[in-house]
């Protein structure tokens, strides 16, 4: 006998080595009868419902005429609710702070009233958690581009970091290229500021009264991030910004205006870089028709997976574009962050390989 951990009921469970023999071979069947014919695995890429909240967020920021989308969105993140009124951050989390804010943002944004049962539930663990004050970096920015927070809530990312050289001990190319490609758009984000009027407030969020709310920055002991190296030097940062005369702030904008483009007409690459990039190029100047623009919200869109009942783990084709505007009430839209087939086909031909089948198999 050997122990297993049974991830539906979250314990160790014990099973015959026959058993086991069997599961794997029903395991082998079923991947390689999920292959598709030219060869790869494309999984469906589950996410937490902050994803999907943070695009019902981008259609009341740009002002998108998605109410189709917005309303499978807003099906999928009531129906993930759990009881205590959190929504989770992972399988089997027990509630997170800030995916709870940014989905009760995007409720509220969709037209839900405060005073909803749901509602009630998700401000009721909101404020367990410590409210509004405690959440993290990009939940506040998200709050402070509907005017929710101050933008000082913040921290400091001044343009400027886009014109570091490379052999600089500080400079983008420093951080992962997932973080690198959410930095450089939100440097422009951050230091335009733009506040969105969504004729609400979520005072009913804040655990502290007015005279006694801080924003102050906390990290994680030890932990070394691109987030946290702001949040340490957000201080010095905000000196800067009190500067009145910057002309490399201009230089700046131009760098990081040139990035994005480059990048994004490179390839459509994930989010929230997709979106905060639409967000920046709209913020320099571009129309939501201009190419670049357009793309960015084309790759979103493709991430997009509409389906009844429950999700299912392989996704139907690419969306076309302007399909989800067909949809009946009765369809939810999960937001993925980008889509898998170069993540999936490496992992299953590894599972396969380990669980023994022959590396001149036909179907490897």
């Amino acid at each position: 006998m050997s122990l297993f951990w049974h991830l539906t009921s979250m314990r160790y469970v014990d099973i015959s080595e026959k058993e086991l023999d069997d599961a794997i071979l029903r395991a082998v069947r079923s991947e390689l009868s999920l292959q598709a014919p030219d060869g790869w695995w494309w999984y469906t890429l589950e996410s937490n419902e902050a994803i999907g909240a943070e695009y019902v967020q981008l259609i009341h920021f740009l002002g998108l005429d998605e109410k189709a989308v917005q309303d499978g969105l807003i099906r999928r993140i009531l129906k993930e609710q759990r009881e205590d009124g959190a929504w989770s951050l992972y399988y089997g989390d027990s509630g997170d702070l800030n995916v709870t804010i940014e989905c009760y943002l995007a409720l509220r944004l969709a037209g839900y009233s405060p005073e909803s049962d749901f509602m009630v539930k998700a401000r009721d663990f909101i404020l367990r958690r410590g409210g509004l004050t405690k959440s993290r970096v990009f939940t506040r920015i998200h709050l402070a581009m509907f005017g929710l927070v101050p933008w000082d809530a913040c921290p400091a990312m001044p343009p400027e970091l886009i014109l570091l050289t490379s052999w600089m001990p500080v400079n983008i190319y420093e951080f992962s290229s997932w973080a690198r490609s959410c930095i450089v758009p939100l440097l422009v984000i951050m230091n335009k500021r733009p506040v969105k009027e969504v004729g609400f407030n979520l005072d009913e969020l804040y655990a502290e009264d007015k005279e006694r709310r801080s924003f102050c920055f906390t990290h994680s002991s030890g932990f070394i991030s691109w987030e946290n190296f702001f949040v340490n030097i957000d201080k010095w940062l905000k000196l800067l910004d009190r500067i009145p005369f910057r002309p490399t702030k201009g230089q700046a904008f131009k760098a990081c205006e040139k990035w994005i483009v480059e990048h994004v007409t490179r390839t459509e690459d994930i989010y929230p870089a997709l979106a905060y990039s639409a967000v920046a190029l709209h913020l320099l100047g571009y129309p939501l028709d201009h190419p670049v623009v357009r793309l960015c919200l084309k790759g979103l869109r493709r991430f997009q997976h509409m389906y009844k009942g429950e999700l299912p783990p392989i996704p139907h084709d690419f969306l076309e574009e302007g399909k989800v505007m067909e949809m009946d009430d009765d369809v939810f839209v999960h937001q993925q962050s980008c889509i898998s087939p170069v993540w999936d086909t490496p992992w299953s031909v590894t599972a396969l390989l380990r669980a023994g089948v022959p590396s001149d198999h036909p179907r490897l």
